[in-house]
């Protein structure tokens, strides 16, 4: 494989067939995406978005919200 940029020492790319990826990627990937969202208008916290993910292709948005007293009628 011809890369216009070198990878460092060590390094190398290798297409890998797909149900051997999704073992690899499955197993690292099973807790590292979680989101924590504020929601500020004029940089006062009004709202939030929380979630995360249970498995390597589930991500939940447990909870969102914006306060009641902060509504803004355009």
């Amino acid at each position: 494989m011809s890369l216009k940029y070198k990878l460092p020492p060590g390094y190398e790319i290798r297409e890998i067939p797909g149900a051997e990826f999704w073992d690899l990627w499955t197993r690292p990937a099973k807790n590292i995406f979680k989101l924590n969202l504020g929601l500020y208008f004029k940089n006062k916290f009004v709202g939030w978005s929380w979630g995360f993910q249970e498995q390597a292709t589930v991500y939940y948005m447990r909870n969102s919200a914006i306060l009641p007293t902060t509504a803004v009628i355009l």
